[in-house]
């Protein structure tokens, strides 16, 4: 991903949080300069990971405004005790940093199902995403969100707009 294929006014970060074994970057932030329109799909799934459920549910406060994605990959944070409360807290830790609404900032987690996520390991590394947020930092998230899959994926559209030309990218985690 070339800087002028990326959407303007957006910046990345990613870190290495210890949630995999193998130390690579397992968390990954997506910040707009400002909370902008955003659209999302969601599962339908019976069995929903806590953080899907937030992120749903921060879409229908927010009336889909987003100022931040939050991404941990490794741990699904998907049918334990502790997810809806990890997955509050990091968004909460995260919202308060960036001066953001708490419904603002959608969470997102991939990796085993049924393992216990430790929020700390997410929150300790918080500033650090936030301190070293920057503009061409889109093909770090795609790589730290890797989990099974082999190689980044990603998709882009521009459009025309009332306002102009306006870009779209799309990290998928299913088959591209």
């Amino acid at each position: 991903m070339r800087p002028f294929d990326l959407p303007l006014g957006f910046k990345y970060a990613t870190a290495y949080g210890g949630i995999r074994k193998q130390e690579k970057d397992d968390l990954a932030l997506i910040v707009s300069g400002v909370p902008a329109a955003a659209a999302a799909v969601f599962t339908t799934n019976k069995v929903q990971a806590a953080p899907v459920r937030l992120a749903r549910a921060n879409m229908r406060a927010s009336k889909g405004v987003c100022g931040a994605i939050l991404v941990n990959s490794g741990n699904a944070n998907c049918a334990t005790k502790s997810g809806d409360k990890v997955a509050a807290e990091t968004t909460k830790a995260l919202a308060k940093l960036l001066k953001l609404q708490p419904n603002q900032v959608l969470s997102a987690s991939t990796g085993v199902i049924g393992v216990e996520l430790d929020g700390n390991l997410i929150l300790s590394k918080l500033q650090t995403m936030v301190d070293n947020l920057r503009d061409d930092g889109l093909p770090d998230v795609a790589r730290a969100i890797l989990t099974t899959d082999l190689q980044p994926k990603g998709h882009r559209a521009r459009l025309r707009c009332v306002a102009g030309l306006c870009a779209s990218r799309v990290l998928p985690k299913a088959p591209a």
